[in-house]
């Protein structure tokens, strides 16, 4: 498991302490990158569960995700996870997973239809055989600092694109209702930063309909 935190004091909050400790289960390997300096404490009860590693603050979370993989290949593993602490566990990890096909290959919470449709990387979990494959490894070397945008869509977009036209199969925790099809299309018109012009298909489900996601 490979978790992405950012706090400016330093900190790992409660939230966050209870997700990691639901992560760092026996058996699991766990790495924690930061970037910003934890303070003594803080830093401490991480490495007390895994990998601490602290960064410069570039590249948003998946040049933390490239260093964790780094520190520890993922072809050794037979799933590997990539999240931050903008997701919270609820509920234990093993219900959330009841709602996930078993035959799909990667899963997440949500997906997000803007500027493509991709798995949104706040968490992801790639299942046997992806961590092994030739397609993840190339991905995650070609991870580097770039702008916001590039580093969007270069990263999070980019890695779905790349699995599923290697024939990788995804799903998802949340899939919206026709009633939640026609909130966002409302709600977008108010919100043209979640779907320009109210374009129905490209908005963000974090954004429209977190309320229903988060149910």
């Amino acid at each position: 498991v490979s978790i992405a935190l950012y706090d400016p004091d330093g900190r790992v909050a409660p939230y966050v302490r209870r997700t990691i400790e639901q992560f760092a289960a026996p058996g699991t390997t766990l790495v924690a990158h930061a970037t910003h300096a934890l303070s003594p404490e803080d830093a401490a009860w991480v490495r007390a569960r895994g990998l601490l590693i602290e960064r410069e603050n570039v590249g948003l979370d998946m040049v933390g995700h490239r260093l964790a993989l780094e520190a520890h290949p993922p072809a050794g593993f037979d799933e590997v996870v990539i999240t931050n602490d903008t997701f919270a566990l609820l509920e234990p990890l093993d219900r959330v997973q009841r709602r996930i096909d078993r035959s799909v290959d990667f899963w997440g919470i949500t997906e997000s239809r803007e500027i493509a449709r991709h798995v949104q990387s706040y968490f992801i979990a790639f299942r046997s055989p992806i961590p092994q494959s030739k397609v993840f490894a190339a991905h995650w070397r070609s991870v580097a600092p770039a702008s916001r945008r590039r580093t969007i869509v270069d990263n999070e977009v980019g890695l779905t694109q790349k699995l599923v036209r290697e024939g990788f199969r995804f799903d998802v925790a949340y899939h919206p209702t026709a009633g939640d099809r026609v909130r966002a299309r409302l709600r977008s018109l108010r919100h043209p930063l979640a779907a320009p012009r109210g374009v129905v298909g490209q908005w963000n489900p974090n954004m429209v309909l977190a309320d229903a996601a988060l149910n």
